[in-house]
């Protein structure tokens, strides 16, 4: 099992781990933070492996499974075999409506 500490804050797909072939890479947790109104969501290469996650500036997520089976721990969410894990980060300014 490895780990990855990981700060970016540019919008857009940032790679978290790159691609490994033939090997899924599998989270199993993780913690994410903004500091401004934004949008998150993970992704498998270039396809979305969660929904998005929302964020008010200033506001904190952690997310873990933690159970574990007899074949081994479950994922949060994985990656296709030799696909990189990638964020899409999307700032939101504040909107006024008309």
């Amino acid at each position: 099992m490895k780990f990855a500490i990981i700060n970016n804050n540019t919008s857009g797909d940032n790679t978290l781990i790159a691609a490994i072939p033939g090997k899924r890479i599998k989270v199993l947790q993780y913690t994410a933070g903004c500091d401004q109104n934004a949008d998150i969501y993970f992704k498998s290469g270039s396809t979305r492996i969660t929904g998005p996650i929302f964020f008010a500036a200033s506001t904190s997520i952690s997310a873990s499974y933690g159970a574990g089976t007899p074949a081994g721990l479950v994922p949060l969410f994985e990656t296709e075999p030799g696909e990189a894990l990638v964020m899409n980060i999307k700032n939101r300014t504040n909107q006024t409506s008309e």
